[in-house]
């Protein structure tokens, strides 16, 4: 055997052996500080949400928010997490973001893959099978100790601090959540 063939034999071998000895297991545990929001109009919509500690490195949300229109295919929704190494300085974009799309698409697509089945129990906002049909409807969502699974998330995350930061747009009002967490390595 070459030189090469060695050395690529050895690095399969090692990939191997990392996979078996759980080296790709998700290496960061959260903690949610701070959900916080700017509405434009809130009598149109608004959120009182707050985090919670449900237990040991579990966090949660509980709380309403209160959409007074109906949200329709005009309205443009989109998704960014920003990260800081010690939460004063500036916070910095990172790769992990949903560009601006219509609510609709946001709803099926990402919504439904990332969010939809942890709150199933715990919350009466929107459920669906196949797409999301717009409109909305107009009333209270209640939100009662949701805890958002972290399975779908990356397997390594930097230490330090993040917002995730959702903005719903539309020709009438403009909804901003951020949601403020501590990430560290476990």
């Amino acid at each position: 055997m070459s030189k090469i063939s060695y050395l690529v034999y050895y690095a399969q071998a090692l990939f191997v052996v990392l996979v078996i000895s759980g080296a790709t297991k998700k290496n960061w545990q959260y903690v949610m500080e701070k959900f916080e929001w700017v509405s434009t109009n809130e009598s149109l919509i608004s959120a009182k949400l707050r985090p919670i500690r449900i237990a040991r490195g579990v966090y949660g949300l509980n709380g309403t928010i209160n959409i007074g229109f109906e949200i329709d295919n005009t309205f443009k929704i989109q998704f960014k997490i920003l990260r800081s190494n010690s939460g004063t300085s500036k916070f910095i974009e990172t790769p992990l973001h949903i560009p601006q799309l219509p609510f609709y698409y946001f709803m099926t697509k990402y919504y439904k893959k990332y969010a939809m089945n942890d709150i199933k129990n715990c919350s009466d906002f929107p459920q669906f099978e196949g797409n999301f049909d717009t409109p909305t409807e107009i009333r209270n969502y209640y939100f009662n100790f949701c805890v958002m699974s972290t399975e779908n998330m990356p397997t390594h995350m930097w230490t330090g601090f993040y917002k995730i930061v959702l903005d719903l747009e539309g020709p009438f009002v403009r909804f901003v959540c951020t949601v403020s967490s501590n990430v560290f390595s476990v």
